[in-house]
């Protein structure tokens, strides 16, 4: 039997409870091409034009917010992040037992996708954590990938068919 120093347990722990950056790793560009600073309720992004060559709802998007959390052990959900709900939208929300979500429906309802992420402890008593989500419109295999991110990293990954449009009217 060997014998495990205190430096390489402490190491072996840490590695099964922190997230860690997966080999896909978000580029993010080096300032947005969007910033919504404040918070509250703002127009749906369903058909808007922020500028780039189409509808914003039907491109890939980055979200991303530093969040300061608390343990969550029972309750309703605390909205994160929502545009569109009715039968197109996308949200990410903190819920329990201490877990991010993120849901996309499309398909005008029929169609939904979620990926979710229980936070390790030593995340939620860390202090302010930079937290968010991507939408991939097409993962080049016809499906809209969602990934969870976490302190830089992608920590979970989901896919299905919902029609590429994350926002919705309503």
């Amino acid at each position: 039997m060997k014998n495990l120093t205190f430096s390489k347990i402490l190491l072996m722990a840490l590695a099964c409870i922190l997230p860690v950056a997966a080999e896909d790793t978000i580029e993010l560009p080096d300032s947005p091409n969007l910033v919504l600073s404040t918070t509250g309720a703002h127009p749906t992004f369903h058909q808007r034009n922020d500028g780039f060559e189409q509808n914003s709802d039907v491109l890939d998007a980055t979200f991303l917010i530093d969040v300061d959390f608390l343990d969550k052990i029972e309750g309703q959900r605390v909205t994160i992040f929502e545009t569109g709900a009715g039968t197109i939208g996308t949200s990410f929300v903190y819920e329990a037992p201490s877990t991010l979500v993120l849901r996309s429906v499309g398909n005008g309802g029929l169609a939904l996708v979620t990926a979710s992420y229980a936070l390790p402890q030593p995340v939620i008593e860390g202090g302010e954590v930079e937290v968010g989500f991507t939408v991939d419109v097409d993962d080049g295999n016809g499906l809209q990938a969602l990934s969870i991110i976490v302190d830089g990293g992608v920590v979970e990954t989901q896919s299905g068919t919902t029609g590429g449009d994350w926002s919705g009217g309503d």
